[in-house]
This record gives C-alpha cells, structure tokens and sequence, in this order.
C-alpha cells in the first residue's frame, strides 16, 4: 500500500517537461452512462459535456462528467454558459467530488465530428491543460449494439503546426506531416468499483444469450449503406471543392510569374537604353507594384480533415458493410463518374473494423460546433433518415494528377446543372400532386382575390389608385408594394425556414406573392394605352417582328424561375439553388436580363408614359433582386460562390468576353433539354394568348 501510495506521488509531483505519453483514458463505469444518457435523451441533436478527473502519469482518468445545456445561439446566453460550468464545478468541489477538467465530451450523428471547430476547442483546451481528451459517443451505433465511445486527442506534431498557422503544401513536405496524423485516438478502459462489479455479476442471468443478441438479429445493414455511401460522395464533392481552390492558386500564381517576366524584360529593355543614354538604371525589383505581392496559399487543413473523413467512409463500407452483400456493389450504385470514382477508391482501401463512419455537415462552410462556448449546437434536430443536404458541389470528372501551375487544367463545375432533368427518375404521383396543388391555388386565388364578388383584388387595387389619379403613379405604386414584400419575404426566408419549414415559408410566400403580382398584371393590361403617348412604332415595318423575338429571347432568361417546379409547388422539399450551366455561363442573373429584355420590348411596342413606369419599376426590382440574391448566395455558399462569381458575370457575354468563362466543345448540349423544349412552347403559347390575357383582364374592371 505504501509502494502504491509512493508511485501515485511520485506521478503527480513529475515535471511537466517529463511527462510521459499519454496511453490510456480509463473512464468509471457512472461517467459513461452519464454520457450515453445525455447523448441518447438528445439525440439526433448534437449535445456536449464537461470531463472531470484526474491526470495521473501515462493514465487520464475520468471520473465523472456534467452536461452542458442546449441553447440557441446568443453572446448572453453563450456567457451564462460559461458562468454555468464555472457554477457547476464550484458546486462539485463544495461536495467533494472531482472538479479537475480533463476534457469534454459530444455527441456525434452517425461519426461527424473531423472539423476545424473540434481543433480550435482543443487548442483552446490546451492553453489551460497540458493534456486534454475529447470523448465522441455516436448514438446511431447503439441499435447495432456497438458502444461507440472514442477517445481523441491531437498529435504533437500537429499542435505545433497548428500554431505556426503554416499549412501549405512546402510546410507538410517539409514535416512529412499526413492527413493520418492530426489525430491519435486513445484506447479508452471502462473501470468499476469492486462493489460496483460485485453488484453488475449479482445481476447477470444465466441465460446463454442476452436481450441484445436477440436484437442484433433485427438489425439491417441497407440503411447504413445507403447512408454511408451516399455521405461518401458528398465528402468526395467536397474534398473536389477543396481542390477547386488550389487549382485557382496555380492559376494565379502562374499568371503573376508570368505578369513579373513581362515586367522584368520590360524594365531591362528600359534600362539597356539609360545606360546608353548614361543614365541611372531603374531597380529590377518594385515592391509596390501589386504583380509582387505575394498570393498567399489555401490552408490544407480542411482538405486534410476531408480525407480522413473518406478514409474512415472507405474503412467502413469494405469492412463492415460490403462484405456481407451477396452481389458486388456496383450492381447497388447509379453509374456516374463521381459514384465510380468513390467505388474503385473502395477497392483500393484495405478493410478496417469497428470504425464509426464520419458524415461531413453540408452547411455553407461545412462544420459543425465542437464545443458551446465557441459555437453553439443546431436547435433543429437532422433527420434519421438522409440528410438534406443544402449544397451540391463538384459534379464533374474527378482530377487524380496534381495540378501543374504551368498547366491549363479544366474548369471543375462548381455549381448545379442548372437544366438537369431525367424523365425516367421523375414520379407520377409527384406530378399529379402538383397539378391537384396547382388547381386547389388556382381556385382559392380565384375565390379571395380575382372574383369581384367575394374576392379583395378589385378593393385592393382601388385603394393603390386613391392614393393619386394618375396611372403611372399606380403602375409604380403596385410595383413597389409587390417588390417590397417579394424581396423582403426572400430576404427572410432562412429566418422563416428555421421557424415553420422549407415548405410552410413556400407555400406562405407564394400566398402573399401571387395576389399582388396578378394585380400588378391586370393593372398594367387593362392601363397600358393610359396615359401620354411618347412614340408610335407600332406602324413601322419589321418593328413587330424584332419585338417578338425580344419577347421570345427574354423568356430563355426568364426560365430559371420556372425550374424544379416540384420545389416551386412544395411538393420536393424546398432548397436554394447555386446554378452554373447553361444560361448561367451567359449571365449570372439571366431573369433580370430577361426582364430587361421584356420590358424594353414592350415600352417600344407601347410607346406611352404607362409602359415607361412599368419598365422603370421593375427593372429598378431586379437590379435589387440581383444585389440581394448574389448576398444571400454569398452567405449560403461562402466560397464556393466565390468561385462561380469569378467566372461569370451580370452583363451578359461579358464573362466569356473577357476569357472568365470557356464555354465547352459540346455547349449547344445544355440547350438541348426537356426544360428548354417547355419554355419554348410556354413562349409560343404566350403569344397566341394575348388575346384571352386581355379579354379576360378586361372583364375584371381593375
């Protein structure tokens, strides 16, 4: 007992300096079933939790643990946080229980936890704590009756990168630093009192199997399959955006090298003539010249974090998924390039076991907290199911060469396909359920706003007229309250999405939408010939024929707002799009153009101070529009925009003018689609019902 007491002594009076390694994490058995009851009570909420113990020698012991509360995101309530732990330990200590921090632990939703927010915690841990843990508990492995508790830690190795700030790629080769060496995970030793371990045998059956054999046998292995591979090639997507940023790094560093050349024999030449001259020569270096200043490097660390993230993915599938397919996997998978790239990966990847699988958040920077006091957790629980995943990034041939700054490597798609459609993935009973949607709105709109009898659309419109007797006034009037609510309902709309749902906010903001802009419609057909009359073109020969070609070419920029109608109608679940093909490598705003485009067509047309208000208002609408949608989508997708921005433009053809965007060999392909057919025959049919529009408009008296 005395050696015992000596050694217990002798480990903690060591010097920081000769501390050994840290080998083992021994957790008591009280400390984990307080984590697996917070995790599990909350889950598929994201929760968090202090770690107490003692630090002893090679041993981290955890002796016991308290929650930390989930709270939504606000400075006051992120300190009462911190007053909370702080309150909480003092309490701790007052009852003579362990108060000494040695880590935190999170819960995770089926293994999400490599992210910057996970390292920033644990250098911050570190400042304060020589040597921290992190426990990762992962309810989802419960029902497969896998106790899915690990033990982390950062390497030395990288703690000292970390804080050089220093992650390109000279730095990495320089250490020999991999992607495998950020973390090291720490065996963990589940430890119990005699007492304890006497009571738990006392109340052991002596059944020859337990109540969880008989549940694994219920368990199936499709979901997490499906699951896993489909968060695979999300992460493959992301780890293609990583590189999308390096490629844009060798681009611009190749052309400043090439920029400084042009420069240097430039200012040779010069100075070959001042010295013949018998002047002075000019320094052959300018560091105020921009074509000097260094372009600094991307950091590596998220596309390090990323690919461990697909190898731990790979891991997961061959080793315990795949094998236990009675048919080879590809039969399971759709045959694209990204789905056979994430397959021959597979093969190539040597089984692992017992590996929780990662699944990266697809949030705008792809992270998810780590720890309340920098990051507060998501209110709103993921679903059980697949994810909804917010963005879609790289979606062309995957590059495994490196690219050379000398080289002109292809353009990745960033974006979306902004025209994709398969009839053959598209379901029945979706489109017949938006064509019962679209009756039901249709007549509800009928009934409380367009029929004079029973409807507010004809009261409506005499009150905007009241306001000034003149048309044009009105004609503005009714644009600016249609504006002012289109665009300030778009502005809300991630506001409103958390609060009642991607679908509830669509269908709300098409019920207030589709009232003021069919009387902002009727109004304008019924008012157009009002007011004073500026030019008659109508009566020049080929006028009529250039305005209907304006009229068709601006319905081909119009179309975007006409894409997944599903999602339009909220039969598919709502999402914010980032398109990139298509019109979009014209302009990045092809229905302001679009509107544009109509406008100016129809004020030549009409000719009168009617049309020239209409036109006014709502080109000033979509030049707003087009602000406030580039903010929106900068806030969404952060970089990824970013990138598209750089490489299209606003003025149509400018982009391609200027050489930011090479269209392909085959770009009439992505004019050649189902959705395009559709907006031609929209146009015709348009056309032609000019007459019915105004017939029908007419008889309202608006």
């Amino acid at each position: 007992m005395a050696t015992m007491a000596r050694s217990f002594l002798q480990a903690i009076s060591k010097d920081e300096a000769v501390a050994p390694p840290l080998r083992v994490v021994q957790i008591e058995g009280l400390a984990v079933l307080k984590i697996i009851k917070h995790c599990k009570e909350f889950a598929p909420t994201l929760v968090t939790g202090q770690l107490l113990g003692l630090d002893v020698g090679s041993v981290l012991e955890v002796t016991n643990c308290f929650p930390f509360p989930v709270r939504d995101d606000d400075e006051e309530i992120e300190a009462d946080g911190a007053n909370y732990q702080l309150e909480m330990m003092r309490c701790l200590r007052e009852v003579n229980v362990d108060n000494n921090t040695v880590g935190w632990y999170q819960s995770t939703v089926l293994g999400s936890y490599q992210t910057v927010e996970l390292i920033e915690t644990f250098m911050n841990y570190q400042e304060n704590i020589k040597r921290c843990v992190c426990i990762i508990y992962d309810p989802s492995k419960a029902d497969l009756g896998v106790l899915a508790l690990k033990a982390l830690k950062l390497s030395d190795s990288f703690m000292e990168l970390y804080r050089g700030g220093n992650f390109t790629g000279e730095k990495l080769r320089e250490k020999n630093f991999s992607w495998m060496d950020i973390f090291e995970e720490i065996p963990i030793k589940v430890s119990n009192s005699a007492l304890v371990s006497a009571f738990m045998t006392e109340l052991e059956t002596d059944a020859p199997v337990s109540q969880g054999d008989y549940d694994r046998l219920h368990s199936s292995t499709t979901p997490f399959l499906e699951n896993n591979m489909e968060f695979l090639i999300k992460c493959m997507d992301d780890l293609s955006m990583e590189q999308q940023k390096f490629q844009y790094y060798y681009r611009n560093l190749s052309r400043q090298q090439a920029q400084q050349q042009a420069w240097l024999q430039k200012r040779r030449t010069e100075n070959t003539a001042r010295r013949s001259a018998g002047e002075e020569p000019l320094p052959e270096e300018d560091p105020s010249n921009p074509i000097f200043k260094p372009i600094p490097e991307p950091s590596r660390l998220e596309s390090f974090l990323i690919t461990n993230q697909v190898s731990n993915f790979c891991g997961q599938i061959n080793g315990d998924i795949v094998l236990l397919l009675p048919l080879p996997l590809q039969d399971f998978l759709p045959n694209t390039t990204t789905t056979m790239a994430v397959y021959h990966l597979l093969l190539s990847t040597s089984p692992s076991l017992a590996l929780p699988p990662r699944r990266p958040n697809f949030s705008s920077n792809r992270r998810i907290p780590a720890h309340p006091r920098l990051t507060k957790l998501p209110s709103s629980p993921p679903s059980s199911s697949l994810p909804a995943i917010r963005k879609t990034l790289v979606r062309s041939t995957l590059r495994e060469d490196p690219v050379s700054p000398d080289a002109e490597s292809p353009t990745l798609l960033i974006g979306e396909d902004s025209a994709a459609f398969e009839l053959g993935k598209q379901k029945l009973v979706s489109w017949v359920y938006f064509g019962v949607i679209l009756g039901v709105v249709l007549y509800v709109l009928n009934v409380v706003w367009i029929d004079n009898s029973t409807g507010f659309g004809k009261s409506y419109i005499d009150a905007v007229s009241t306001i000034s007797g003149s048309p044009e006034v009105a004609m503005l009037m009714l644009i600016l309250i249609f504006a002012t609510v289109h665009s300030g309902l778009a502005s809300l709309r991630d506001v409103g999405e958390k609060l009642i749902g991607e679908r509830a906010f669509r269908v709300l903001f098409a019920g207030v939408s589709l009232p003021l802009a069919m009387s902002t419609i009727v109004f304008f057909i019924n008012h157009r010939y009002d007011g004073s009359q500026l030019w008659r073109l109508q009566g020049v020969p080929g006028v009529h024929e250039a305005i209907w070609v304006a009229n068709f070419v601006s319905f081909f920029f119009l179309y975007p707002s006409t894409f997944n109608l599903l999602e339009v109608a909220a039969v598919d679940k709502p999402k914010m799009h980032l398109w990139e093909t298509g019109i979009m490598r014209i302009t990045r705003h092809p229905q302001m153009v679009g509107q544009i485009v109509w406008c100016l067509a129809h004020t030549l047309w009409i000719g009168n101070s009617v049309a020239a208000s209409a036109s006014l208002g709502l080109i000033a609408h979509h030049l707003f529009g087009a602000w406030n949608g580039d903010r929106r989508l900068a806030k969404r997708y952060g970089d990824a925009f970013e990138g598209i921005k750089k490489r299209t433009s606003i003025i149509p053809f400018a982009a391609i003018i200027e050489g930011r965007q090479v269209l392909p060999e085959d770009y009439y392909k992505e004019f050649v689609r189902l959705p395009y057919l559709a907006i031609t025959a929209l146009t015709v049919g348009a056309y032609f019902a000019h007459p019915l529009m105004q017939g029908a408009s007419f008889r309202l008296h608006w």
